[in-house]
């Protein structure tokens, strides 16, 4: 077999996303608990990039990362189960929404793609109530006789 040799960093080159906002869905998410106890949700998201190329990226949801947690309820339409306070792993399957991926260095993996945050949408612009119409006088009922000005067209 005839191989194009390359270094370290040319092999995870193309695997490594530029920091920036994409597309993502959750295609696997797991009810975990973390080394300190405490309850997590485990993501495997699916980032999708502008040319149409996909990577996974993993990330974890737990109340000590209250902004992501909330941002990522909000970004997935999950606002009701986070104000009930109860978000399960089953409920973020299948979501999709937008992050903010980062590159992080690590000392064992080298440089990862990483969630630093969810896009929350824009809320829809609250729309300032129009200006009440004039109330349109009742049509008067019966033999009461109109009055010219008293035509409602």
């Amino acid at each position: 077999m005839r191989i194009d040799p390359k270094t370290e960093q040319e092999c995870y080159a193309g695997l490594i996303l530029p920091a920036g906002v994409y597309d993502f869905e959750v295609t696997k998410a797991l009810d975990k608990t973390s080394k300190a106890g405490n309850e997590m949700i485990e993501l495997q998201l699916a980032i999708y990039t502008d040319d149409g190329s996909m990577r996974y990226v993993r990330d974890w949801l737990m109340g000590s990362v209250a902004y992501k947690l909330r941002h990522f309820a909000y970004a997935v339409g999950l606002v009701t189960e986070y104000e009930a306070g109860n978000i399960e792993a089953i409920d973020c399957e299948g979501r999709s929404g937008k992050a903010k991926i980062v590159i992080k260095k690590d000392e064992q993996y080298g440089e990862q793609n990483r969630v630093a945050d969810y896009i929350v949408p824009d809320a829809p612009a609250t729309a300032t109530p129009a200006a009440r119409p004039a109330a349109v006088p009742p049509v008067p009922r019966g033999n009461a006789p109109l009055a010219e000005d008293d035509i409602p067209f």
